[in-house]
């Protein structure tokens, strides 16, 4: 199964107060991308072709070097078309070659077609063209295109060639990946084992991952059509709408589930859980300590910044052995980086709340791994943490989820189009 779109697992679990540095990682490995920038108005490209055709009733072999502006008619981001100048200028057979071209282009399909004037000819032809990367970033990494031209008629012509953008803000092709799937894998244990969760702070976190879980359903559950619809598609529907009902009203609770509840819920278990291993002589009290609760905004800062956004940044890409473990272990790696050096606690302390904080960290996984059997891909959700503004629901993929549709991830990657601020 493709997998396009990348996990935005609850903030709420991860928002704080100050941000944690995140460890440098490469685009490709979800690292963060400085800036893009927009695409420059006037768009410079140079290139070079060899080809044969018809001169003084004969084939001949021809070559050419050009140089071309291109300027987008419509919203450059779009890439649906625009107006292409070039000069040209070379060899057919043993005598010089020159001429203009204008041509309407569509970057987004790399067909082109206009008119090829030819200086020493003193004659317009028609010229077809299609550009090709060939693969990802380009032939060499540099955005450059293999280029085919043809100019029919009754004595036609047929050129090959490569192109290259020139005069770009940012260099065309180097900020891609050169793969268009990333292999996530869950790494074999360390060698110094994960310490286990201590029996007395099961309970909490036992009620942290069921609010996890509960946050997620209740985000964004999975309502959409499958297929091309009709009845058996809209059942289907009604049935998911009626088992969301008896979930939301729940008689063992006494009362309906709320968003908001359940974020208080797991914030208020990942808290106290916290406050118990740095402190296990308040199991007599309740509540947070200012310890623990300091500590668990710090858990949340790294697990953002470590695991949250970086998977999300490998949207496009198609995820083999879907997972997030892979970001735990760098994740685990900074926590207890942070325990001991800047909290300065005791080993006994930091093996516990090391415990805890893995726990919290399958909770994500886990939360991944139901909402991609549900949704069939990655899902996307936002919420807010109890103390920030109202929580908010935030899709990251919207519309026709049939294969090929508006929303369907797979169209998305098809295209390579960049995406929507929906990622």
């Amino acid at each position: 199964m493709r997998c396009a779109l990348g996990l935005t697992m609850l903030t709420g679990l991860c928002l704080a107060r100050g941000p944690a540095e995140a460890q440098q990682r490469l685009p490709a490995n979800g690292g963060q991308t400085t800036s893009l920038g927009q695409p420059d108005t006037w768009q410079w490209t140079l290139g070079g072709s060899v080809g044969l055709g018809h001169r003084d009733d004969r084939f001949s072999g021809l070559a050419e070097g050009r140089a071309g502006v291109y300027r987008e008619l419509l919203n450059p981001v779009l890439g649906l078309g625009g107006l292409q100048l070039e000069g040209y200028s070379g060899a057919f057979d043993t005598k010089i070659n020159a001429g203009l071209r204008l041509r309407f282009m569509s970057p987004i399909s790399g067909i082109a077609f206009g008119a090829d004037y030819n200086v020493h000819a003193g004659v317009v032809r028609p010229v077809l063209t299609y550009v090709h990367p060939v693969r990802r970033g380009g032939i060499s990494g540099n955005a450059s295109v293999l280029r085919a031209d043809i100019l029919p008629g009754r004595r036609p012509t047929l050129m090959i060639g490569v192109e290259k953008p020139v005069f770009r803000r940012i260099p065309v092709g180097s900020n891609r990946p050169q793969e268009d799937h990333i292999r996530l894998k869950a790494p074999p244990p360390p060698e110094a084992p994960i310490p286990a969760v201590p029996a007395e702070l099961r309970t909490l976190l036992a009620t942290a991952r069921d609010a996890t879980l509960a946050i997620g359903q209740l985000t964004v559950p999975w309502l959409d059509h499958l297929g091309a619809g009709g009845a058996a598609s809209d059942a289907a529907v009604l049935a998911r709408l009626d088992s969301l009902k008896r979930f939301i009203v729940t008689a063992d609770r006494g009362g309906r589930r709320t968003l908001e509840d359940e974020t208080r819920r797991l914030h208020a278990a990942i808290d106290r859980a916290f406050s118990l291993a740095l402190a296990p002589s308040d199991s007599a009290t309740d509540g947070a300590t200012a310890r623990g609760h300091a500590t668990a905004q710090q858990a949340r800062e790294i697990l953002l910044r470590e695991i949250i956004l970086p998977y999300n940044r490998l949207f496009g890409q198609i995820k083999l052995h879907d997972t997030t473990r892979e970001y735990a272990v760098l994740a685990r790696g900074r926590f207890l980086q942070w325990l001991l050096v800047d909290a300065k606690v005791s080993r006994s302390q930091a093996e516990t709340s090391l415990a805890v904080f893995s726990a919290y960290l399958e909770m994500v996984e886990s939360a991944r791994a139901v909402a991609r059997r549900e949704w069939r891909d990655s899902p996307a959700r936002l919420d807010s943490p109890p103390d920030g503004p109202p929580p908010r629901a935030a899709r990251h993929a919207g519309g026709d989820r049939r294969p090929g549709g508006r929303g369907d991830p797979r169209a998305v990657h098809r295209g390579e189009r960049r995406p929507l601020p929906h990622q």
